[in-house]
């Protein structure tokens, strides 16, 4: 009975180990990113913290940053495949997420906005948002680990498509710098939502006049007089966005003694 109680409690803790193993096998991702090239390639476009059973690409780690445990890409995603909204920088600036450094040199895109607390020292030139204010010294204490003079992986069977295409996909998908973002950073995080569909109702009411009534002499003073109110004639217009008109026509007629 006691070996069989020893055996039972070795399965139970290998199967807990294979199983402790096997939830820490993933790898953390903290919004989009590109899908390395073993896993299929392509474009992930989960925005929130994620994770893959696959790592980050080695040949394009320079592109992501670690932070709280989660592999953050700031890379051109348009490099990469991805078809979404992107916001163009020109030169190095800090990252909002990751308490980092961009180092891409020249024009390029990011799917991120500068941090709201960042905004004011930045301005816009040419339709790119540029950091005009002061680097720390962590800023060059880093710069030789993810600086590259030029992109490292364009010559890469996975990504030389993608790299191809890239005008035409930034002139598709792209968005640009916002000078009123820098200059009335909001508060909180945008929103997008769908616009109410909106429609105008037009109202024309027309009253036509009392007919004349002949008092007919011959009827007993007892008897009630009739009066005839005006007719009133309601037509209610309703344009709707996509151009079609509804109208809608009321009569209304009351009689009263």
């Amino acid at each position: 009975m006691k070996r069989w109680l020893a055996v039972a409690t070795c399965v139970l803790a290998l199967t807990l180990a294979a199983g402790n193993a096997s939830a820490q096998s993933g790898f953390l991702y903290g919004g989009v990113h590109p899908i390395n090239p073993v896993a299929g390639g392509g474009f992930c476009y989960t925005s929130v913290a994620h994770d893959h059973p696959y790592p980050i690409d080695p040949s394009i780690a320079y592109l992501y940053r670690s932070w709280n445990g989660y592999n953050y890409f700031v890379g051109n995603p348009y490099h990469f495949g991805y078809q979404g909204q992107a916001f163009p920088y020109y030169g190095h600036h800090p990252l909002p997420d990751c308490s980092s450094y961009c180092y891409l040199d020249g024009a390029h895109y990011h799917h991120f906005v500068p941090a709201v607390s960042l905004a004011s020292y930045y301005v816009v030139n040419n339709g790119y948002y540029y950091y005009n204010g002061v680097l720390p010294p962590a800023y060059y204490t880093y710069q030789t680990t993810w600086y590259r003079p030029r992109h490292t992986y364009y010559y890469l069977p996975t990504y030389r498509t993608y790299y191809s295409t890239y005008r035409t996909t930034w002139r598709t998908y792209a968005a640009p710098a916002s000078v009123t973002y820098i200059t009335r950073p909001p508060t909180i995080t945008y929103r997008y939502t769908t616009p109410p569909v909106r429609t105008w109702n037009t109202t024309v009411v027309r009253t036509t006049p009392t007919p004349t009534y002949r008092y007919n002499v011959n009827r007993p003073n007892t008897y009630n007089t009739y009066y005839r109110p005006p007719v009133r004639t309601t037509t209610t217009t309703t344009v709707r966005p996509s151009g079609s008109v509804t109208r809608r026509t009321t009569v209304t007629r009351t009689w009263r003694r």
